[in-house]
């Protein structure tokens, strides 16, 4: 076989910069409203998805708040109402047919932010007396109540603004009659969502180093209990085990596929994501790197095939919550001046994830992820051609990045929720605002970095599961992933023999004297474990029966389709993946499609065939297992089984399933090569 040297990439400077990677759940405040000001008056414009389709509203806030605060006490907003000018004729349909008058509550998500740390809540059943609904024109409904307190934590202005907007409405008597479907409605983009600014008076507290606002370090970005979580060996806390709100609508339909909920149970996993951006108009990519944290399989649809035809539907939906490193990168400002800055990249809210396939082998179609996040970003520690630029604390986007992206089972890079991969999208970088000190520099950054159609690329990294101990590929939080593989090509050996013992009372077997693969490795950097290579040509010789039912028999056995994929890993992650202490890379041949048998006689087929399929109809199927192990030089397939199927001709005794000999290891040997689980990631070339 092929020489192919797997290795790990030497350890280099990480650098990271203007890249948008993931997450959020409100909106980010642009330019501030003054100080002084003690009664927060706004109105911004909203689109709310009413039953009979999206209609622009115009929504006005009101709310009295103190003109300054004191460090670590909460601010308490007062007299605080919601008014909603939205179409007559849509609040009509949304009511119900003949509605004259309606009644509801609402409830406003707001967004906090101090020296850069956002805190999400929520001003909840704020109430709508009832309402006459007017002629064609719009109808103003007005919402009032009690609302939570602000906290605040050290010291700097508290900037609050507004988010996601929820109404439900009943035609019934107020607090009698149940409300109807929800109505959701997003603050459109590109405005000041801000609703009031109100300064702290008292000593100032530092967030601690490594914290969104800390202004330096190249720590996670996470808090002290990510720190105490990494010493632990395990994942770091994970986020509310709730969807984003504002990505729901964007969930694919699963009644589309006539798929019903099944029961799931939600696991904590967490994986190192690395990535980059391109910016545009500097001409170069910055990458990022940091780690998220998810509730794997928190709701599952399925339609179960019916058919061996039938790929049946499965939709896995996600949550999750990245957690970013300060990071640094270098750019040639209008195409000449080197510039370098720090990027603080903020997650406020959770992630939405969904994963969307066949409910049968994954080689039937293949799967899709998708992941909506939004993002904020913050630059400090700017330096022009070796001279340092003052921005300020405050330099940010004036709004948040929102990102969607999207991985498949196939292709040359896949990906998998579980096991990790590439995922691709776009990100708008916007305005910046809140830049420079004495003088405003805002136009500057915007001119130089924000733009449309900035290529993103994510690789994450496999998940570990934080119930779970560590184990010799995946540890929590998880480390190293990706592989270098050189110089990769083709590759064909012969081994054997191999044994499939059939499961009926008289011990069927069937021998084949001899065994040959051949395939390819990958070749690159980057290469997640999901598909390292792929056997293109597998043929069984010299195959004949044993067993008091098929002794003197001999047969033709053929695999039903290729090609097959290599993946490392196994049904067990404590046993599947590299193992640096052996060298023995252990996984999974991925997705054998199935084995067709049939008896010869007299030059032609005999009465006897059947079909030896795969251990079960599931995305992850388990038909095979092999090892590689670089220092013995050899690759084995150490087991394989699965059920019998479309039995033709054959001994009736002979039925359900099938397998290898529990000691056998079928060996290709004459590999001579290096191989290791890489080292962290080199940064990615610009492109």
């Amino acid at each position: 076989m092929k020489s192919v040297r797997f290795r790990a990439p030497r350890r280099r400077a990480r650098t990271a910069g203007i890249a948008a990677v993931v997450l959020l759940a409100g909106l980010l405040p642009g330019a501030r409203a003054a100080a002084a000001a003690q009664e927060a008056d706004a109105v911004l414009r909203y689109a709310c998805q009413f039953p009979a389709g999206v209609e622009p509203v115009k929504v006005r806030v009101k709310g009295t708040f103190p003109a300054t605060g004191e460090t670590g006490k909460a601010i308490q907003p007062r007299k605080v109402s919601v008014a909603v000018a939205a179409p007559g004729e849509a609040l009509r349909k949304a009511a119900g047919s003949g509605a004259a008058k309606v009644t509801g509550i609402a409830n406003l998500q707001t967004l906090s932010t101090q020296s850069g740390r956002p805190t999400s809540s929520e001003w909840s059943g704020l109430a709508i007396p009832s309402t006459p609904l007017g002629g064609s024109g719009d109808t103003t409904l007005v919402a009032s109540g009690a609302v939570p307190a602000v906290p605040s934590a050290g010291a700097g202005d508290v900037v609050l603004s507004a988010g996601m907007l929820t109404l439900r409405l009943s035609t019934g008597a107020e607090g009698t009659a149940a409300y109807g479907t929800p109505i959701e409605c997003t603050p459109q983009l590109g405005q000041d969502t801000t609703l009031v600014t109100v300064p702290l008076d008292g000593p100032e507290q530092a967030p601690p180093t490594g914290t969104p606002g800390s202004g330096g370090g190249t720590g996670t970005g996470g808090t002290g209990d990510r720190a105490a979580a990494a010493q632990e060996n395990r994942c770091s806390p994970a986020p509310p085990d709730e969807y984003n709100p504002k990505f729901m609508h964007l969930f694919p339909d699963p009644a589309l596929e006539n798929a019903v909920e099944s029961p799931t149970n939600t696991e904590v996993a967490c994986a190192l994501v690395d990535g980059l951006s391109n910016v545009n108009k500097l001409k170069g990519a910055a990458p990022a790197r940091g780690e998220l944290v998810a509730h794997i399989k928190k709701q599952g649809f399925n339609r179960f095939p019916t058919s061996v035809s039938d790929p049946g539907y499965s939709q896995v939906r996600h949550v999750g919550k990245g957690n970013f490193q300060v990071t640094q990168s270098v750019f040639l400002t209008f195409d000449f001046m080197p510039t370098r800055a720090k990027l603080e990249i903020t997650q406020i809210g959770n992630s939405n994830i969904v994963n969307e396939g066949p409910a049968g082998a994954r080689r039937t179609r293949p799967n899709l992820s998708k992941a909506w996040t939004e993002v904020s970003m913050r630059l400090f520690d700017v330096h022009v051609n070796g001279t340092f630029m003052d921005v300020g604390p405050n330099c940010r986007s004036s709004k948040p990045i929102l990102l969607a992206l999207e991985g498949t089972s196939e292709g040359d890079y896949p990906y998998d929720v579980e096991a990790g991969g590439f995922l691709t999208g776009t990100a708008d970088i916007p305005a910046f605002t809140g830049c420079g000190v004495g003088e405003d520099l805002d136009r500057l950054f915007t001119a130089s970095v924000s733009g449309k159609g900035n290529f993103v690329r994510v690789v994450q990294g496999p998940v570990c599961f934080a119930e779970f101990p560590p184990t010799k590929r995946l540890p929590c939080p998880p480390g190293d992933f990706g592989y270098t593989i050189e110089p990769g090509g083709r590759f064909r050996a012969t081994g054997g023999p191999i044994t499939f013992v059939l499961r009926a009372a008289s011990a069927a077997t069937i021998t084949c004297q001899s065994t040959t693969i051949a395939g390819s490795f990958r070749s690159g950097r980057r290469i997640p474990g999901m598909r390292l290579g792929s056997l293109t040509e597998w043929t069984f010789d010299r195959c004949v029966g044993g067993g008091s039912q098929l002794t003197g028999r001999t047969f033709n056995v053929k695999m039903d389709e290729l090609p097959i994929g290599l993946e490392d890993i196994g049904p067990d992650p404590a046993t599947g993946g590299f193992d640096k202490e052996t060298g023995v890379l252990s996984g999974n041949l991925f997705d054998i499609p199935g084995l067709s048998v049939q008896e010869t006689k007299d030059g032609g087929p005999g009465p006897c065939s059947l079909r030896l399929a795969p251990a079960a109809a599931s995305p992850r199927d388990i038909g095979a297992l092999y090892d590689y192990s670089s220092r013995a030089g050899e690759f084995a397939i150490t087991s394989m089984a699965g059920a019998l199927t479309e039995l033709q001709g054959c001994p009736a005794v002979i039925r359900g399933n099938w397998s290898t000999p529990p000691t056998q290891r079928v060996a290709f040997t004459g590999i001579e090569n290096e191989m290791s689980y890489s080292g962290p990631l080199p940064p990615l070339p610009n492109e």
